[in-house]
């Protein structure tokens, strides 16, 4: 849980620094939270997926600038989510 905590914290500041930047719009990624929440981990997702470990792991932290449908798509058909789970507009 304790990580759970951090990785909310690392999302606060990132958040921060756009909104910072102007950018009217934010997006979140919340994939790192939700697979938390399911307790699964980047190796079992890529596994499920077929997504590369690399690639996921650039999501889980917020390395990816963008994120195709098809990998999106795959990634919520495995956590059993929807993309406004993973990616949610302030």
């Amino acid at each position: 849980m304790n990580k759970l905590k951090e990785r909310r914290e690392e999302l606060r500041l990132t958040q921060k620094q756009v909104a910072e930047n102007g950018n009217d719009m934010i997006l979140i990624n919340n994939l790192a939270i939700i697979m938390a929440k399911k307790k699964i981990k980047i190796t079992a997702l890529s596994r499920l997926t077929g997504i590369s470990r690399t690639t996921l792991t650039a999501i889980y932290y917020n390395r990816e600038k963008t994120i195709s449908y098809n990998v999106l798509g795959r990634i919520c058909k495995v956590l059993d989510c929807s993309v406004g789970e993973i990616i949610v507009s302030k």
